[in-house]
């Protein structure tokens, strides 16, 4: 008998029980598409781990995913929890995604900044799929209409985050569906459309005690009182701040406060006190509090 220990092979290890949920998951989605060409059995290996991979991230693999490696990486796959599309944002339709979002109902994350190709039925069919969906970025989806936004209020309650920047079809009696139906949001984005006003910011208020962030930039129409009466409601037990981004131009200042036209603004509600924080930023602001700011809004 040789004493001589035999040399093993990484692919000698059980594959469902120790490769793929303690080593792969620590490599980048990149380096496990090159894996692939090492050999065939690497590449089943990589394959078993596509289909079972809980998150894709569409950044990590390039500034730009092709399509043909996005069909084939999440063909397989019926157990994603997040979905990070922007950089698919040039091609992707909904004839690519639809498939993606039907196979995957466990779903919490999805991200589809940019996504203009895509359209309003998108959203009902991530409505009819994501019952637990908690985060959801549509910034700079200019087809999102009132329609397909009631939809996904109507069946994802869950929410916690959603970014509607630059949604520009939207008007305050959606926004005011949105938060009556999903009281749970924490973070709001309703930037860059003129279209919202002091009815939906009032009724954000009413609606959602927890709410921690509302970025209201561009939204020119919002008057001052309407993001005081948010940040002067008392926080809730699982709220410790709030910040509010909001824009002014001209004469009309988010606060209030007299002097020179504001290049931002920065507000926090915490502890019972609402400290403005203008032009002069940091420097005139307690460097503790600078960094518990986190919204910025720019003219």
């Amino acid at each position: 008998m040789s004493l001589t220990p035999s040399r093993g092979c990484l692919l000698d290890l059980p594959w469902e029980d120790i490769l793929v949920p303690h080593v792969l998951c620590h490599l980048p989605l990149q380096q496990l598409l090159g894996l692939q060409r090492v050999s065939k059995a690497f590449q089943a290996l990589v394959q078993l781990y596509l289909a079972n991979m809980r998150c894709f991230d569409s950044s990590q693999i390039g500034l730009a995913v092709p399509r043909a490696a996005f069909l084939n990486l999440l063909k397989d796959n019926k157990v994603l929890q997040q979905l990070e599309l922007q950089n698919c944002s040039d091609w992707l339709t909904d004839r690519e995604l639809l498939p993606v979002i039907t196979r995957n109902h466990h779903l919490h994350h999805i991200q589809l900044k940019g996504c203009a190709q895509l359209s309003c039925h998108a959203l009902m069919v991530i409505s009819l799929n994501c019952p637990n969906l908690r985060r959801l970025s549509l910034a700079h989806c200019e087809w999102v209409d009132s329609l397909s936004l009631r939809s996904l209020a109507d069946r994802c309650k869950a929410l916690e985050a959603v970014d509607l920047t630059a949604c520009r079809q939207l008007k305050d009696e959606a926004i005011c569906y949105l938060v009556q139906k999903c009281s749970r949001l924490k973070s709001l984005s309703l930037a860059v459309n003129a279209n919202v006003g002091d009815v939906a910011v009032e009724e954000t208020a009413k609606c959602c005690p927890e709410l921690e962030h509302l970025d209201l930039t561009g939204c020119l129409r919002v008057k001052n009182d309407s993001i005081r009466t948010w940040l002067a409601l008392p926080l809730s037990l699982t709220s410790r701040s709030r910040t509010a981004a909001a824009i002014g131009r001209g004469d009309q200042h988010v606060t209030g406060i007299p002097g020179g036209r504001r290049n931002w603004l920065l507000l926090r509600r915490t502890e019972g006190e609402i400290d403005p924080v203008g032009e002069a930023g940091p420097k005139g602001a307690h460097s503790s509090l600078w960094g518990c700011l986190t919204a910025t809004a720019h003219l």
